[in-house]
């Protein structure tokens, strides 16, 4: 039978993929962790982790097994942070990074109530346009938005979001609108930085009410425009003014579609990989304080007001 200890063992494999970095972060030896390894692969009858001469990777049933695990260990870390909450005080600090228009417009405000909420814990927030090395520069943490492509972190979803191409309605009276996707390679488009590189390629997924994704492949459309900003802010104001389409995430533009500013061009289109993602280094040890928080914005985003 797998105990809280095993589950650890699995997360540290999976994270480092090699038993002496993943013996190293337990404390232990390599030979213990290669020897219990064993014996939970024995016991459940199937491999979990797939080696090679450089790393280990996680097999199909490994995945649904890391993944599960998780899950666990968060219920306990969830159980252990509300029951010692009530008897003690939770102190120390919480250096955490986001999305720099994400965390202003919408991060900041739920920090200071958690803050105020546990007056004991200190809270510094980064924000920044590229996720950081969380372990490099010290992060505990970050809410980003995102789509998890490693299993280096930790990944807890805290909110649904995506992105639409939107535009004023001046720009569609002027213009029109597209019919396809592919049609925004003929429209001025608004060009947002990423990464120190300009993000023309949009890969839009048609999707259902309920924004769940269809069976086919994402178109990708190549699109151009003049004007061209690594501040969404900047872009998201340039759409409002009329002056091309952008493709802009629902938190930042939901009130301007609610009063008609701007005009959703593609109904039933929208790029889904951008949904608000709790990150952390995986830690074998961690703080109430980082549980605290990341269940107060689980609570906090669970109905977001731009859906």
């Amino acid at each position: 039978m797998l105990d809280r200890g095993d589950l650890l063992l699995l997360m540290a494999v999976r994270g480092q993929g090699r038993i002496a970095a993943a013996a190293d972060q337990l404390g232990v030896t390599a030979a213990a962790v290669s020897k219990r390894l064993a014996s939970i692969e024995r016991g459940l009858g199937v491999k979990l982790f797939l080696r090679t001469t450089r790393r280990m990777s996680t097999s199909d049933e490994g995945e649904l097994c890391a993944t599960l695990a998780m899950q666990l260990l968060e219920g306990f870390e969830d159980l252990e942070a509300q029951v010692s909450a009530r008897s003690e005080r939770v102190s120390g600090t919480i250096r955490l990074v986001s999305n720099a228009g994400f965390g202003r417009v919408h991060l900041a405000p739920q920090i200071a109530e958690f803050q105020a909420k546990y007056p004991q814990i200190a809270v510094e927030l980064q924000l920044a346009n590229v996720l950081p090395d969380l372990q490099a520069e010290g992060l505990d943490a970050a809410v980003w938005l995102w789509a998890p492509t490693s299993s280096q972190w930790v990944v807890s979803k805290l909110a649904s979001n995506h992105r639409i191409v939107v535009a004023s309605p001046q720009y569609v009276k002027r213009h029109g609108k597209p019919a396809t996707p592919q049609d925004l390679a003929r429209h001025q488009c608004l060009v947002m930085a990423r990464h120190d590189a300009f993000d023309r390629m949009w890969r839009l997924r048609k999707v259902g009410k309920k924004l769940e994704a269809s069976r086919q492949a994402a178109i990708e459309v190549k699109v151009k425009g003049s004007l061209r900003s690594n501040s969404g802010e900047v872009v998201r104001d340039w759409a409002l003014q009329g002056h091309g389409i952008a493709l802009r995430p629902m938190w930042d533009i939901a009130q301007h579609i609610r009063s008609g500013a701007l005009v959703d061009m593609l109904p039933g289109y929208a790029q889904l990989e951008s949904d608000v993602q709790w990150l952390a280094p995986f830690r074998s040890n961690i703080p109430r304080r980082l549980v605290l928080l990341r269940q107060w914005l689980q609570e906090a985003f669970a109905r977001p007001g731009w859906n």
